[in-house]
């Protein structure tokens, strides 16, 4: 079984002092949340790990921002 531990507000998610294990859809959730939320370039290990998401939020609407925002989460393989 692959599984994960809880992540809340950046901290482990403890249950009466035991992190709590995520698997399956709860950690695939987790898993594209951390993806879309870490800068990419943030971790020295993995260089090409995240998106450039945030710097474009508050900006317009136009077709070159919608273009950046769904080319911009790379996986690397």
């Amino acid at each position: 079984m692959i599984y994960d531990l809880a992540i809340n507000n950046g901290d482990l998610d403890l249950v009466n002092t035991h992190a709590r294990v995520l698997t399956g859809i709860r950690k695939l959730e987790q898993e594209i949340k951390h993806l879309i939320l870490e800068r990419r370039g943030n971790d020295r290990f993995h260089q090409l790990w995240g998106s450039l998401q945030s710097t474009k939020m508050g900006e317009d609407n136009t077709s070159e921002v919608v273009f950046f925002l769904r080319s911009s989460i790379l996986v690397p393989t």
